[in-house]
Parts: structure tokens; C-alpha cells; sequence
């Protein structure tokens, strides 16, 4: 679970960066997809399984969303 906390903890830091410093990703536009495998041996699918994403402000959380992976092996975030 620790790996795909921060997966999606750098995939949200690119998504930031990419909108600039001053961005205000509070407007509620902000779609973060995230994919998530399990490459462990003999690994179970990750279909249903849930995932948490928590957003840092300043080093510190601000804000936590939940979700679920889809069968497509992803997950979904709208409106951040």
C-alpha cells in the first residue's frame, strides 16, 4: 500500500508542478487518473481494491480523497 501511496503522492507533485506555482488546484477542474498494478509474484488483480489519495499543502495534508480501482485497473479523481 506504502508504493502506491506514493505513486500517486508524485503523480499529484507532477500534476502540480505541470500547472505552475501559482496554480490554484482547488478550482475543482484537476482529473488525476492513476493505474495501479501488483507486480508482486503470483500477484492478485487489483480490480475493487481501494486507494487514497492525500493532498499536501505546504508539507502538510490538506485534504484526502478515496477511491476504488476500476476493472480497467485504474482509478479515478475528479474535481480536485
Amino acid at each position: 500500500m506504502k508504493l502506491i501511496s506514493s505513486v500517486i503522492t508524485v503523480t499529484f507533485l507532477c500534476a502540480s508542478i505541470c500547472l505552475g506555482n501559482n496554480a490554484d488546484v482547488n478550482t475543482g477542474g484537476l482529473v488525476l487518473s492513476v493505474e495501479v498494478t501488483n507486480g508482486t509474484t503470483n500477484g492478485h488483480a487489483v480490480s475493487g481494491d481501494s486507494v487514497t489519495l492525500t493532498i499536501y499543502e505546504h508539507n502538510k495534508p490538506v485534504g484526502r480523497l478515496e477511491g476504488k480501482v476500476g476493472a480497467d485497473g485504474k482509478a479515478l479523481f475528479e474535481n480536485i
